[in-house]
């Protein structure tokens, strides 16, 4: 791959974290649908801004510290 496949996979990749976390993981009938933001409100926004963090250090060409935002996604 090349480093622009590399960039357009990272996009992709962060709108799918961001957005899985508010997709039920699970459905209880007298709970209800069950997702990671209702689970945990806080780690789900950290969650979101780490994802987030990723493609604006790739586009400032700062892709070193994007290591730092890994361990979110393990």
């Amino acid at each position: 791959m090349n480093n622009k496949n590399l960039e357009i996979a990272v996009y992709i990749y962060t709108i799918m974290v961001a957005g899985g976390v508010f997709l039920p993981l699970a459905s209880l009938s007298v709970v209800g649908d069950i997702s990671y933001n209702r689970v945990a409100d806080v780690e789900s926004y950290l969650v979101i801004a780490f994802a987030l963090s990723t493609p604006v250090l790739v586009f400032m060409g700062q892709q070193k510290y994007a290591i730092l935002s890994l361990p979110v996604f393990g």
